[in-house]
């Protein structure tokens, strides 16, 4: 399978969003967040992101199911990461990744069904 998605785009956009947004937003951390939430706020917008970006550009270069499979986990961790590590206490940091999943989880699904419908056309 050689296809391209827009969705794809998408999810790459979305990933050098989340590199970017730790520059971008400025996050202002509550008394009440654990000690380190700024560092663990920021590796997990950086790595998340260049991952994401890394697996929307590989399957702009050759699609993959497994590709598509691995975003929506990556969007699911992103959902659940401000509970498992402790910064959903930051409005603007839990929105922005929790926003940031949503859209790589319905992109993936979305580029999953269109596959699965074009094989069974």
């Amino acid at each position: 399978m050689n296809e391209r998605h827009w969705q794809d785009w998408l999810i790459a956009v979305v990933g050098v969003w989340l590199v970017l947004s730790n520059w971008v937003l400025a996050y202002t951390i509550p008394g009440t967040a654990p000690a380190g939430a700024d560092s663990l706020i920021f590796w997990n917008a950086l790595l998340t992101g260049a991952i994401a970006l890394l697996l929307g550009g590989m399957a702009l270069a050759a699609f993959r199911i497994w590709e598509e499979w691995a975003d929506i986990a990556i969007g699911l961790w992103l959902i659940a990461s401000p509970w498992v590590l402790g910064f959903a206490s930051v409005p603007l940091a839990m929105w922005n990744v929790t926003l940031s999943g949503v859209v790589i989880i319905l992109s993936a699904a979305w580029t999953l069904y269109d596959a699965r419908e074009t094989r069974h056309a």
